[in-house]
């Protein structure tokens, strides 16, 4: 659309700010103060902190598809993965000390209630702050997610099954000392096994290096008179080296069957017997064809990879490499870290018991298993809203003002936790109606910035809106709360008729609050 000559982005007819900015403000202080007067701050808090890393995770993956933007996501995904764990852990070790030992008693609900509460404010508000739908992108934020999750259950899949694998790695330590001819793969007597190595050895260095020279492009690197003589020598030299390679290979089976017996050897003559006896126990000849086998590889590899990189139709976009980064570098930190966290954890309980848990822990899985299996499932807590909120918006339940109906909810969320902690009716009224403010200055954000759009002239507006709802969510908060105070002021009378009344006056009031609005 345009207006002057002037042609108006699409971010124009988004929910407008002021009143967006107000909404999310509101949730916030109202959540977060419900949960300091309850006693749950720390959860509440966490909580608001992982959403919002997770809307930054949705964000910033929608903002590119640049491997940076990537990177922030899986960095800001694990973030939030953890603080939320961190949010119900906090919940529990508040209520039972640390670490939780069995058997537990029954735990409150209302810290729970409250880091749920915080999780939906800190979500809700930021992307109501952003206007966009927060289920656009969260199907990729969780693919990425899970890309990033490979590497660190790679790792600790292989630390726990390390123990099962042992003949395996038994094996190939044993195949590493035939190789460089050491151990017990030392010559002794006739060395048949170490000549077929050696044979063998030569033949895939030689291959290596054939495929290596193939890969380079010298011929198209050079001038236009010397281009022919050079993809001529090229050619010779690759042509030789096949040659010396199929010798090779068939020198490997004439000596593992021509060989087999000690006469045929002792009938050689001792410069022979001398010339394969260094040839087939020569540590340093296997390391040099080892370190030519593995330098034609990645020749070839790399030049491939360059190649496929500079092309217009095959680029290697198909890879990960930034997510596959991001599980990386989880690694590396939980490894450079685990020793000073166990150690932090064990002085940090609160009894011998849980001393004695958490050492016998470290000691049997091992400290970095532990830290790693946190984070996998710190990683998994990330991925699993993600997922939800990608079918809500592929159902089409999701809009622009999904991010102020959530804040509102967590607001909703904190005020019946502090109802279930036995707060002062005075709080709990607030919170509900605090949350229907949060919810229609949300709305009313929306409706004024797809009529008029945010370019529009809706400061006055949105001002004596917002003015007017707080006036009339506090006169229906004064309401209800007298409603109450004046029931309890009646001399007894049955306890259903006082909560009937009870229930009946609040959900008056809060609804004069829908209707008025």
């Amino acid at each position: 659309m345009s207006i002057d000559d002037r042609r108006l982005s699409e971010s124009n007819w988004r929910p407008t700010r002021s009143s967006t900015v107000v909404s999310a403000a509101v949730a916030a202080v109202v959540t977060l103060g419900l949960a300091a007067i309850a006693g749950a701050t720390t959860p509440a808090a966490l909580g608001f902190f992982a959403g919002l890393c997770l809307a930054g995770t949705v964000r910033a993956t929608a903002l590119a598809e640049r491997r940076v933007a990537t990177i922030l996501a899986g960095v800001l995904a694990v973030v939030a993965g953890l603080a939320a764990l961190g949010g119900a852990a906090v919940a529990v070790v508040m209520q039972v000390g640390w670490p939780p030992t069995p058997p537990l008693p029954f735990l409150e609900f209302a810290p729970f209630a409250l880091f749920v509460g915080g999780s939906l404010a800190g979500f809700g508000g930021l992307a109501a702050f952003w206007g966009v739908s927060p289920g656009a992108d969260a199907g990729t934020a969780a693919g990425r997610v899970l890309v990033a999750a490979v590497v660190p259950v790679a790792v600790l899949s292989a630390d726990l099954l390390a123990p099962m694998f042992e003949p395996v790695f038994r094996l190939f330590g044993l195949a590493t000392d035939v190789l460089f001819v050491r151990g017990a793969a030392a010559p002794v007597g006739l060395p048949r096994m170490q000549l077929v190595v050696s044979f063998v050895v030569t033949a895939v260095a030689v291959v290596a290096v054939r495929s290596g020279i193939g890969a380079l492009p010298i011929s198209e690197l050079a001038g236009e008179d010397t281009e022919t003589e050079l993809a001529a020598a090229v050619a010779t030299t690759r042509r030789l080296l096949a040659w010396v390679g199929i010798v090779a290979g068939l020198s490997a089976l004439g000596v593992a069957f021509g060989l087999a017996t000690t006469e045929l050897y002792s009938r050689l003559p001792p410069v022979a017997r001398s010339i394969f006896a260094w040839f087939g126990a020569s540590t340093a000849l296997r390391w040099l064809l080892v370190a030519l086998a593995v330098g034609g590889v990645a020749t070839f590899l790399g030049v491939r990879l360059l190649r496929s990189a500079a092309s217009e139709r095959f680029r290697p976009d198909f890879l990960p490499v930034a997510s596959l980064s991001v599980g990386g570098l989880l690694v590396v930190a939980v490894w450079m870290t685990h020793p000073t966290v166990a150690r932090r954890a064990i002085g940090a309980a609160s009894s011998d018991t849980g001393r004695r848990l958490l050492t016998n822990l470290f000691e049997t899985v091992s400290s970095f298993a532990v830290i790693l299996g946190v984070v996998c499932v710190g990683l998994a807590v990330a991925v699993l809203p993600l997922l939800a909120l990608s079918i809500a918006g592929g159902l089409r339940l999701l809009g622009e003002t999904t991010g102020a109906q959530l804040a509102a909810a967590g607001t909703l969320t904190a005020a019946i936790a502090a109802a279930i902690a036995d707060l002062s009716i005075l709080f709990v009224v607030g919170g509900v109606a605090a949350s229907l403010l949060v919810w229609d200055l949300g709305e009313f954000a929306a409706t004024l910035g797809s009529e008029l759009g945010r370019q529009g002239s809706t400061r006055r507006g949105e001002l004596v809106h917002a003015g007017g709802a707080v006036l009339l969510a506090a006169a229906a908060s004064v309401v209800a709360v007298g409603t109450v105070r004046a029931v309890e002021a009646v001399p007894p009378t049955a306890t259903a008729s006082a909560v009937a009344a009870t229930v009946t006056a609040v959900a008056g009031t809060l609804l004069l609050f829908v209707l008025a609005r």
